[in-house]
This record gives structure tokens, C-alpha cells and sequence, in this order.
């Protein structure tokens, strides 16, 4: 197991990968047991309930999303849902839902398909490595009459549009929630601005920093944690971000968590579910501030939030 550096704070994209890794501390290996830190947190507000209004989500439709276990899976069409590869729920595990009715319903799991990333280097030229982003496939379509919700994936102009963004992180049945600082490629091998066969994935980053960070619920993902899913809340509904892939230290705080970032797979996502049933990916525009809000709203970001802690 190995560590990176920690990334500048509202650094965008293209630095994420030089500043940010050499290799990434793996978040599998604990079994069912959740060991993330959430900060100030409590039973009734961070663990995941369809039910309890003292919970972070309460009033939101969290039907799309069920669960294997503890670990949550999101439906991102009515047969597929995203995962760690490096740490997946088994083919043949049942996945239960709750639907928008109260009524429980299953699936299992029928197979994965590990999508790549490609990219260009500045060197060696376009570049295709597979990534740590699964997409898991049910044996059997969830249906109009299921009554479940597909949570969408949100888009926006460009990547770096979702710097700043609150996002809300599971591990396993527990909830927190965080502020993405970065967007960029990472890796696992250590290797990603060489040409050799290593691992790439696109990816975004938070700081579990208790000190500066949301007070309650500051959440940073720990050994156990992998592939439990990342949302995030847009227009009063759920959207689906990646899930848990690593982070930067496992012994220092403050700290980074590293998960897959859903939307810059969309195209290979649209082509894989149409080849896998006929679906395409729904999608929910990221809110942008309006370019005369904007000074005004970086300016109070400053004082509510957060991290000029510059390279550790």
C-alpha cells in the first residue's frame, strides 16, 4: 500500500495527476465494516434511512438506490449501476430496493464490464488504459411498474465546473458529505505519465479536514469503504457522481478521498447500455453561478469554505 501527494486546493484538472499521485492507498480490505471518518456524526443523521427525517437525505427519492449488503448501489439505468473494480460486489449477490411506493423488491448481479480511459499525453500521444470505474448489470431490467427512479449523472460545461461542489458521500450504510477540490486523471501503479502498461482513471478529490471542513458530517472515506457510491443533490433530486477508489494517506489528517467521476464516462457509458438493453444515460445539468453572481459567490466561498492549504 502506498501514499501521493496531497493536490493544491481548486487546482483544476490538468495538474491533478503530477500533483496528486504516485500510487493511492487502497480503500478494500475491510470487509463489511465501514471505518470512514464522519465528523461530529450521529446514528440518527448519518446513517442512510428511507424513513427517518433526521437523516442528511431526508425528502429526497432514493429509490435508485439499493443495497448489496451495506454497500449502495445506484441504478444509472434499469439494469446497471457503477462500482470499484478493485473491489466489486461478487456476480450472483442479490441487491435489494425499496421502491417510491415502500415495497421491497430484488435483483441479483449478472456481470461487469470495466470501462477505459483514453486519453492524451503530452509525450507518448492518445493513451487507453483500463480504469478503476465497473458497471455492474442485473439479471433482470428494473421495470416502469418497479417504480424505481434512475438517478442521473450530471453534465456541465466543463469538469472543473464541479470544483467547490457539495457532494454526499456513503461508506457502505453511513453518510457524509464533503467539497470536490480537484479533477484529474490518478492511478493506482504509480505510473501515469509513463508509457507502459499502467491503470488510469478520471477522477475528483475532497479533503476530510475536520478543522475547516462541514461540522457535522465531514466525511472521509477509510479502509472498507471502496466502491460505496458518491452523490450529490441538484434541483431536489439524486444524481450520481463515482464511487470510493482510494485516498492519499491512511494515517494522516488532513487527507484526500479519490473516487471514479462518473460523468466523464458518459460516452462509453451510452455506448455500453445501448448494446446492453437499448438505454442511453440520463443526464441533470450541474447549477453554474451566472457570470454576475459569480465574483460574489467565490467571494463568501472564501469565508465559508475552505482550504488554502497549498501542497502538504
Amino acid at each position: 500500500m502506498c501514499e501521493g501527494r496531497r493536490p493544491l486546493k481548486h487546482r483544476t484538472g490538468g495538474t491533478f495527476a503530477a500533483i496528486l499521485i504516485g500510487c493511492l492507498a487502497l480503500l478494500a480490505g475491510a470487509g463489511s465494516s465501514p471505518a470512514a471518518y464522519i465528523f461530529n456524526s450521529t446514528p440518527a443523521r448519518n446513517t442512510f434511512s428511507r424513513t427517518n427525517l433526521s437523516f442528511l437525505g431526508a425528502g429526497y427519492d432514493w429509490s435508485g438506490v439499493g443495497f448489496a449488503g451495506t454497500r449502495g448501489v445506484v441504478m444509472i439505468s434499469p439494469e446497471h449501476f457503477f462500482t470499484a473494480a478493485h473491489f466489486n460486489i461478487g456476480a450472483g449477490s442479490t441487491v435489494n430496493y425499496v421502491n417510491r411506493d415502500g415495497v421491497a423488491l430484488t435483483r441479483t448481479i449478472s456481470s461487469y464490464t470495466t470501462l477505459t480511459t483514453t486519453y492524451v499525453h503530452p509525450t507518448f500521444g492518445t493513451q487507453t488504459r483500463g480504469s478503476d470505474l465497473t458497471i455492474g448489470r442485473l439479471n433482470a431490467p428494473l421495470t416502469a411498474g418497479d417504480k424505481i427512479t434512475i438517478t442521473p449523472i450530471p453534465v456541465a460545461p466543463s469538469l472543473t465546473n464541479f470544483v467547490g461542489k457539495e457532494i454526499v458521500a456513503f461508506a457502505n450504510n453511513s453518510v457524509g458529505r464533503n467539497i470536490i477540490d480537484d479533477v484529474g486523471l490518478t492511478n493506482f501503479s504509480g505510473n501515469i505519465n509513463l508509457n507502459t502498461n499502467g491503470d488510469a482513471t478520471y477522477a475528483y478529490a475532497y479533503e476530510y479536514n475536520p478543522a475547516t471542513g462541514f461540522n457535522p458530517d465531514e466525511f472521509g472515506g477509510r479502509p472498507g469503504d471502496s466502491g460505496s457510491p458518491t452523490v450529490m443533490f441538484i434541483n431536489g433530486k439524486v444524481a450520481a457522481l463515482g464511487s470510493k477508489m482510494g485516498v492519499t494517506s491512511l494515517t494522516d489528517i488532513p487527507y484526500y478521498t479519490i473516487d471514479q467521476f462518473l460523468t466523464f464516462y458518459i460516452p462509453q457509458l451510452n455506448t455500453l447500455f445501448a448494446s446492453q438493453g437499448g438505454y442511453s444515460v440520463q443526464t441533470i445539468a450541474l447549477p453554474i453561478p451566472e457570470p454576475a453572481t459569480l465574483l460574489a459567490f467565490v467571494a463568501m466561498s472564501m469565508l465559508i469554505r475552505r482550504r488554502g492549504c497549498g501542497q502538504a
